[in-house]
């Protein structure tokens, strides 16, 4: 049950499974069985397609004291600070 609650991605598979689960059951083999099993976390608000794209993203993710932290890797390009920087006039070339 903890991991049905802490992850977007666990929670719609396990509710996707057994909605189409119950669809095959009652209305047979059929391609709307699949597809109501398949939309049915996302149309009844179980989860989110923003949740799990934010849940897809995310490389790792840890709990320390019941506080959940969230480890992203981000493609953006790395600045040197500023004490690091050389100075203008270092800069000439000869």
């Amino acid at each position: 049950m903890s991991a049905y609650n802490k992850s977007a991605i666990l929670k719609y598979i396990e509710e996707a499974l057994a909605e189409t689960y119950a669809q095959l059951r009652a209305k047979g083999f059929s391609m709307e069985s699949f597809q109501t099993g398949i939309t049915f976390p996302v149309a009844e608000s179980y989860v989110t397609v923003a949740q799990m794209a934010v849940e897809g993203e995310a490389i790792a993710a840890i709990s320390v004291g019941g506080a959940l932290f969230t480890v992203y890797v981000l493609n953006i390009p790395q600045q040197a600070p500023a004490c690091m920087m050389p100075k203008p006039e270092e800069m000439v070339c000869q």
